[in-house]
């Protein structure tokens, strides 16, 4: 069941009322006529002579649709007894009549039994009007009867409604659009109005322009109703157009009308020139033109051929040719000058004019070209690069496009060409090229003539590099404050390897301090380290520039680290030196109790391997002899110092037994004369004897 469109409007009018209420909406009734007839059967309510008019109200429709018109009772709630009746009426015309049985069913009867589609008495009593049509608009009347007995032979009328329904559609087709006014991107339209609206009002009309495929392009919508006309502008030269025009109410749009005769807008010049326009020169007398015709939309009319226009940059006369056929795009210009730029443009033209011109620069055949000369740059030649630089030939024969270098090492030939940039004098950068190695250079033009010859050979000489690694074969701790380093030269270097670069960083902190060794040999003690630190040290070969004052730093040695440590008084220190350290590893310099040498069993990480350990059993001084990691060179250093120790003590052992020697003599002298000097006195009868040295 479909929903009632619009609102229901109460307003005060008789039975017999048929035209459409405006005026404002009143309330529903709000009680019964209470004048009671007492005629039996009888089959009419009679309303009082006081009683006024009953409210009309209205209901909307639309066609196509259904709608239901209320009865506006509440009997069933005021009457539960359910001894009444209700009576529906279309205009005058007896439509239905809706009551109880016995059984409390819902009972109707109609007129005509043709009736019972269209119109349809729900069980609240409302009418429900099926399919609706334009005709369908009418006064519904509904009577509602209130019996006093079960017979159902005295009756009062308690209730009488009047509801108009009002049935509304699209409005109907506008009529035909006319064309008043036209122009090359206007035109100016006249249509009749729509015949109905339908019983809504007309708000707006709709205007389509169709292109010539019947494809919507423009849509205008025009509030008026009287005399309907409409102004189109934005519409393209030299074009088909047809106009249909429809009608806009509240309900929504109407048919559109029949579409106005096809027609034209006016003409213009061409808007777009000629696309693609391609000119060359194979011969220095002549140019060859092509091009195809500027975009169908852009003709603006019918093309009726092409001119050919050519302007000398030297003597800047403008010589004009006409294509009359507009199907030919292509032209040989002929008895051009060799070798001259012309400008050339190409435009199209219709019955009202010309449009625009593409226009293109190009210049007759060119020559072959002579020979570069390169000159000196005061750029230095670098390890992998260099740069040349060179003159324009001097008879050149057309516009350089292209310069080719090329240069040669040991039959091997590598070329480059510059085409960007063309300046004169040219310079230009090789690179990739091999250190400490000399190459021949040459140069040539390039024209539209073809290529000219090679300039003369010119030799340039690259610079050395930085050599490759070295190999750090040894780095022992001497002191708290210095290391001992040994490493083997570079792999490879060009033309020598002058001196070397060390580097050491304090893992701590970061700072680095950077020592350069003077001399190209294979060791070295580093002192004045501050104490207390880790250190990571690589070292790289340093090589002087042959051009320049430059030195070329090589790469550095993968870094070996290590750890100094302030040494304790009157302790014994010992010295750890390790080999092919990684970047991990740390050499490490500690101080012991114990005055022996002590067995060190730790595993390191990463490549490496225990090399020496020395005890010594007093602290050495700063700076000593460097211990080298040959085992051969530490066990021949270990047996030294077993031999001193061993010719100390025999020393030691030939002054001690001196020293008893010399002790033994002098006690036995000692000994000898005091027994002298005792045997004197007892040869002497008034000496005394005196005590003497026990033998």
């Amino acid at each position: 069941m479909d929903k009632i469109q619009g609102q229901i409007i109460t307003t005060q009018t008789s039975d017999n009322a048929s035209d459409i209420p405006t005026s404002s909406p009143t309330p529903s009734p709000t009680g019964p006529t209470t004048k009671q007839v007492t005629t039996e059967a009888a089959t009419t309510p009679q309303l009082s002579p006081q009683t006024t008019a009953p409210p009309l109200n209205i209901v909307f429709g639309q066609v196509g649709k259904n709608a239901s018109v209320p009865c506006f009772i509440d009997a069933l709630d005021r009457y539960p007894d359910k001894m009444f009746s209700t009576t529906w009426k279309r205009n005058q015309m007896f439509i239905a009549n809706a009551g109880m049985d016995p059984d409390g069913n819902l009972s109707l009867t109609y007129l005509d039994e043709g009736l019972k589609k269209k119109f349809q008495v729900k069980e609240d009593y409302s009418l429900m009007v099926t399919e609706l049509e334009m005709k369908d608009s009418s006064n519904f009347t509904c009577t509602v009867i209130k019996f006093q007995t079960d017979q159902r032979l005295v009756h009062d009328v308690i209730y009488t409604n009047v509801t108009y329904l009002l049935v509304q559609d699209v409005p109907s087709p506008p009529g035909r659009p006319s064309i008043l006014e036209k122009s090359s991107r206007m035109a100016k339209i006249s249509w009749p109005p729509s015949m109905a609206d339908n019983n809504s009002p007309i708000m707006y009309y709709s205007v389509s322009v169709l292109n010539d495929n019947g494809v919507k392009v423009k849509q205008v919508s025009v509030f008026t109703n009287e005399n309907p006309s409409a102004v189109l502008t934005d519409l393209q030269p030299y074009k088909a157009y047809q106009i249909t025009v429809s009608a806009v109410n509240n309900i929504g749009t109407s048919l559109e009308s029949q579409p106005s005769d096809i027609f034209y807008t006016n003409s213009e010049v061409p808007e777009a020139p000629p696309q693609h326009l391609v000119a060359t020169s194979n011969v220095s007398s002549r140019i060859h033109l092509s091009w195809d015709p500027p975009p169908p939309d852009k003709h603006h009319g019918k093309l009726e051929g092409y001119r050919i226009q050519y302007i000398s940059q030297r003597d800047l006369i403008n010589r004009v040719i006409t294509l009359e056929d507009p199907t030919k795009t292509k032209i040989t210009l002929f008895g051009l000058q060799p070798f001259e730029e012309y400008e050339v443009a190409v435009l199209a033209f219709n019955s009202v004019g010309e449009g625009p011109a593409v226009k293109k620069l190009i210049r007759t055949a060119e020559g072959i070209p002579g020979k570069p000369l390169m000159i000196h740059t005061n750029e230095q030649p670098k390890s992998t690069s260099f740069s040349v630089k060179w003159l324009a030939p001097e008879r050149v024969n057309g516009h350089i496009m292209s310069y080719e270098l090329r240069w040669q090492h040991d039959n091997v030939t590598k070329t480059k060409v510059i085409s960007k940039y063309l300046n004169n004098p040219m310079q230009e950068q090789v690179t990739n090229l091999k250190p400490f190695t000399q190459y021949r250079v040459q140069v040539r033009a390039i024209t539209g003539g073809g290529k000219g010859d090679f300039s003369d050979v010119y030799p340039v000489y690259t610079d050395v590099a930085g050599p490759s690694p070295p190999e750090i074969t040894n780095l022992t701790v001497l002191g708290s404050r210095s290391i001992y380093l040994a490493w083997e030269a570079p792999k490879q270097f060009y033309r020598t390897i002058d001196h070397y670069y060390i580097e050491i960083r304090d893992t701590s902190t970061n700072l680095k301090q950077r020592r350069a060794l003077e001399n190209n040999e294979r060791e070295t003690i580093v002192t004045g380290l501050p104490t207390n630190a880790g250190y990571s040290l690589h070292i790289a070969g340093v090589t002087k520039s042959l051009h320049s004052n430059m030195h070329y730093i090589g790469e550095f040695s993968k870094p070996w680290t290590f750890i100094l440590y302030v040494p304790l008084s009157n302790r014994s220190r010992s010295i750890l030196s390790f080999a092919n350290m990684s970047s991990t590893a740390a050499v490490t310099h500690e101080y012991y109790n114990e005055p022996e040498t002590k067995a060190v069993q730790k595993n390191w990480a990463g490549n490496q391997s225990l090399v020496n350990f020395t005890s010594f059993p007093t602290r050495p001084p700063e700076i000593q002899e460097p211990i080298m990691e040959d085992p051969t060179a530490v066990n021949q250093a270990e047996t030294e110092v077993v031999n001193a120790g061993i010719v100390a003590g025999v020393v030691c052992t030939i002054v001690f037994i001196l020293l008893a020697v010399l002790g033994f003599i002098g006690c036995r002298c000692y000994l000898i004369l005091r027994y002298a000097e005792g045997w004197m006195k007892r040869m002497s009868p008034s000496s005394k004897h005196s005590p003497g040295c026990d033998g």
